[in-house]
Order: structure tokens, then sequence, then C-alpha cells
């Protein structure tokens, strides 16, 4: 079946000129598209996991679905094997639930917007109901075959069966056959139609468009029965699904036995400036001129200077949806200002707006990227400096650092110097352990003597 399914990818990729966004041709065969990921976020280490299945999108979160073997070196086959769902939040991109474990052998899963619930199949021919946010599962319906894929679209449910890919109505009623023969895998479709997705593996075949290791996709369109293909190369790791929310398409893989990324196409980038004003009591900030550095996540420094008495840190620069923190620190080096002493960071959310491209023969949705917010960590937005009273410094050590007649910062010999003062001899341990001693021995002696009575009355 694979082989087939490949030759037909193949026959795709050299036959049919694909026109869909995010797509850019090879320049040595204008029939051959890829599509280009970016990556959004790593699920990192996932607790007794070493496949991770599927995924489906809520209105609040990522739910991953992956096998779960609570001893792993001692592995054993049972009837059923249990399996478990990982939660992440949608804005922040970090796991707040999981892993929430089944005793049930889970497949494939999908949500429905309209019944806000999520549908899983793969325990003999049984559909069961999810609540998404509390994530109880209980026996729904049962069916006429083995169940291994799930997919939501338009009011119709796609499930791929042992005897091919079948079409359901939203009550889980049969409406037709799609194909009468199917792979082992999930499914997953938009408003356009279905997505079957895999990695070219060592025991398939490869050739000059193909090579081992390469992600494909395959699409089959549910309003005029059209095919394409698409390939990803490039990409490190095992692609799991392609899955859709509210027709912004994100990318599972499986990195390592235990780890994944999620991955969303290239869109136009978007660009945004911050303003970080700078406020006084006692300078004249708007006709002074401040320093300051921007890092991001991965350490890329900007540097930047104030005008106005405000740090404008300009064309940051985005592709794709994800929160992208930045950290502000000043440089100080001007000795008569007391800087703020705590720095600003902030955090820039992009997000995805999609629509549906006008026209039957596009695949993805058309869409745009926005700046959702631009939140600062505690709410801090601004630095406060102000001029610094050097004569509260006049002559006085502070944690360790020693200030002269002026109140600058100078050594330990300039500081005695300049206040006309003189080190105080370190005699204060060496009194007390002197007189000690002689008082011991005075003692000692007393009591020798009066023990030979020298001393008589």
């Amino acid at each position: 079946m694979k082989k087939m399914k490949l030759l037909l990818l193949l026959f795709l990729f050299v036959m049919i000129p694909l026109n869909v966004q995010a797509l850019g041709p090879d320049q040595d065969n204008p029939f051959i598209e890829e599509l280009t990921p970016v990556k959004l976020f790593d699920t990192k280490e996932l607790e007794n996991v070493t496949k991770i299945k599927s995924m489906t999108i809520t209105d609040k979160y990522f739910v991953i679905l992956t096998d779960y073997i609570e001893d792993i070196e001692t592995q054993t086959v049972d009837p059923v094997e249990p399996t478990a769902i990982f939660i992440y939040d949608k804005e922040t991109y970090e796991r707040v639930a999981g892993p929430i474990v089944y005793e049930h052998e889970f497949n494939d899963l999908t949500y429905n917007p309209l019944l806000n619930k999520i549908f899983l199949v793969g325990e003999e021919r049984k559909f069961f109901e999810m609540d998404p946010n509390t994530f109880e599962a209980q026996e729904k319906i049962q069916y006429t075959h083995e169940l291994l894929g799930i997919a939501y679209r338009s009011n119709q449910y796609i499930v791929v069966e042992t005897t091919g890919i079948d079409l359901l109505n939203d009550t889980f009623i049969y409406e037709k056959a799609i194909r009468y023969s199917s792979p082992e895998t999930v499914v997953s479709a938009n408003v356009n139609g279905m997505f079957i997705s895999e990695t070219i593996k060592d025991d398939e075949e490869t050739n000059e468009f193909i090579s081992l290791g390469d992600d494909i996709i395959e699409f089959e369109s549910l309003i005029d029965g059209s095919m394409f293909g698409f390939i990803i190369k490039n990409v490190t790791g095992d692609l799991r699904v392609i899955e859709f929310d509210n027709e912004t398409p994100y990318l599972l893989y499986q990195t390592t036995e235990n780890s994944g990324e999620i991955y969303v196409l290239t869109y136009d980038s978007v660009t945004t400036s911050v303003e970080i004003p700078i406020v006084s009591d006692t300078l004249d900030v708007k006709n002074m001129t401040f320093k300051a550095t921007v890092k991001d996540a991965e350490g890329k420094e900007y540097e930047i200077t104030s005008e106005n008495g405000v740090f404008t840190i300009k064309d940051l620069a985005f592709n794709a949806p994800g929160n992208y923190q930045f950290y502000v620190t000043q440089i100080k080096d001007n000795p008569d200002i007391l800087y703020d002493s705590e720095d600003i960071s902030f955090t820039v959310q992009v997000r995805h707006q999609a629509k549906v491209k006008s026209g039957g023969s596009d695949i993805f949705a058309e869409g745009t990227l926005y700046i959702k917010e631009i939140a600062f960590q505690n709410d801090k937005k601004e630095f406060r400096n102000e001029i610094l009273d050097r004569s509260s410094l006049s002559c006085k050590e502070v944690n360790g650092k020693f200030y002269n007649k002026e109140g600058y910062e100078v050594t330990k010999e300039e500081y005695l110097t300049s206040c006309g003062l003189v080190e105080n001899p370190d005699t204060g341990k060496t009194l007390p352990i002197l007189i000690f001693t002689i008082g011991l021995g005075l003692a000692g002696a007393i009591f020798y003597f009066s023990k030979n009575k020298i001393f008589k009355i």
C-alpha cells in the first residue's frame, strides 16, 4: 500500500503544478512544490512515552495523543495498551496538564468546535467522546469496522477504518466511502478536504524527487475529488500529522523517543516597534541621551539610544506565530545618575488570522500575521532614573565600597586620605585574648602554690 501511495505522490509531483500559499517551486523541476515550516515550540520530554501519535487543537489547547508505557524496560504486549494526552496552552505554549492516562488504546482524535467536544478512535470499533476542559472520556458509539483515524470538517467526520476511508455526517451516520483502501494512519481535514501525512522511511522507495527522511503530505479534495501532494525537506523528526485550527495549519513532529515539536508554515513577516519611557523627578530626560541593550531569547543583541526621554526599539520582525521575549538593560555609564535598579522584559505575542481563500482549488487558507499584545513582565513599562545625591555618600563605606569627600567611589586608601581618617589598628580581637591568657596564668599559679602550702597565715 505504501509503495502504491508513494508512486501516486510521485505522479502528482511530476504531472500536476501546485498552487498554494507558502509554497515555492523547485528551481530544477517547476512541478515540485515544497512547504517551508518554521518551529513554533517544543513539547520537550513526555514522561513514559515512546511514540507520539496525533494531535488536535481546541479553543484553548493543543492536545497531543501518545502511547503510555509505565515501565519501558519491561514493556509487555497486552490486549489493550494505555494511551495518554498532554495539554499545552495555545497562548503561552507551555504544558498545563499531562500525562492524563486512559486504559484505552486510542489511535487518533479530533475536535468538533460546534459541539465543543473531542472525539477519539482506536479501541475496537468505538467512538469515544471527551470533554475538552475536564478531559474525561466515555464511550459514545459503536461502528461497523475497526477505527484507525478520525477528522472533523464542515459538519462531517472522516474516519479511517480497516477497509477504507468513510465520510460520516455530524451524527456519525455513514454517508459514503471516499476510498476503498486505506493506510493504517491518522487523518486530518480542513474545509477543502483531507490530509494524510508520513515521513519516508528506510523500507520505502525514493528517487530524485523524494529522499529518505522527507515528509509527504497527501491531500484529497472533498469538493472536486482532485489530489495534491506536498513535500517537506530538512526538518528533523517524523511528521505525525498536519492539523488545523480555524484553517491555520500546524505540523506535529516527533523528534526523539519522547519529545516533539510543533511547526507552522512561513508567512509574510510582520513588524512592530516598542517604546519604553524614561521618567525622572530630578533629571531633564528629554534633553539627555541614555543607552541600553536589548537581547532576545536566543541572545541576539541590539543597542538602542533614547530620544526625547524614550527608548524606541524599531522594526522587530516576525515570520511565524509565537511568543517572542526581549530583555532591556540600561547601560549605566554616567556616574552622576542613579539608574533604575530593575531591567525590563516584554513578550511580543504574534498570532495568525486565517480566512478561506476564494476558489475551490486552493488547499490552504490564506491569512496574515498580527501583533496580539506586547506584554511587560510585572507590568514594568518604564525606567526611572534620578540624579545621584553625592552628599549622602560623602566619606561613607557602603556595601564594601568606599566614597571620598565629594561622594565618588574610590579605593580604600583614597577614601582614608580624602576624608582625613586613619585606619583603626586591628586590636579588637587580640586584646581580650591577651587579658584572658594573663588571667588564666595567674589563676593557675595561685592554685599551685596554695596546694603546696607556700602561703600560710
